[in-house]
Formats: structure tokens, sequence, C-alpha cells
């Protein structure tokens, strides 16, 4: 399951989509620097389907930042899920929403 080469945090979750129960797995790594920015790498495994990204910030702490809410917005936005369920609470724990600094 885990491409990320410097995992820092995992997180497994439930839902259902289109009428099955699924698990998803979340994997966040460590931010590095690459060139003026930094990267976070961040996974969703839904069953057999693995996605992973890269999101670039100004520093280590926005790249994870800007990563957490990139989870969050991707699985609100997943086409026929619902139901989401973290340690038996009804949603991911992730954030949703995200206003950027003016």
């Amino acid at each position: 399951m885990n491409n990320i080469k410097n995992p820092i945090a995992n997180r497994s979750l439930t839902c259902l989509l289109n009428g099955h129960q699924e698990q998803v797995h979340i994997a966040l790594g460590m931010p590095y620097a690459d060139l003026d920015a930094f990267v976070c790498e961040y996974e969703i495994v839904i069953g057999e389907t693995i996605n992973t990204h890269k999101i670039m910030g100004i520093d280590g702490i926005q790249a994870l930042q800007l990563a957490l809410f990139m989870v969050g917005s991707t699985l609100g936005s997943l086409p026929g899920a619902s139901e989401w369920k973290w340690n038996d609470e009804p949603n991911t724990g992730f954030p949703t929403d995200f206003r950027p600094l003016p």
C-alpha cells in the first residue's frame, strides 16, 4: 500500500462507496525541500486503487497543511462516497475548508 518514501502519519477510514463498504487508507509523507519550495506527498488507497500525489508549499508546514486539505477535499468530493467514519465517528477528521492568507 504505502508508496510514500518517508511516511509520518497514517489514517484508516471506512465509507460506503456506491453502496458497498470500503476501507480507505491515507498516508502523509514528511515534507522535504525541492528547489525553492517544500513538497509533501500523500496517498489515498481505496480498495485496489492507489493514488499518490505531491503538493508544494512555501515551507514544510504549509506543504503539510495543503496536503491535509487536499486529502479532505478529495474524500469529500469522491463520487458515490458517503457515510465516512473515522474511529466510529461520522467524519474523516480531515479539513475541507481552506482559506489562504490574504
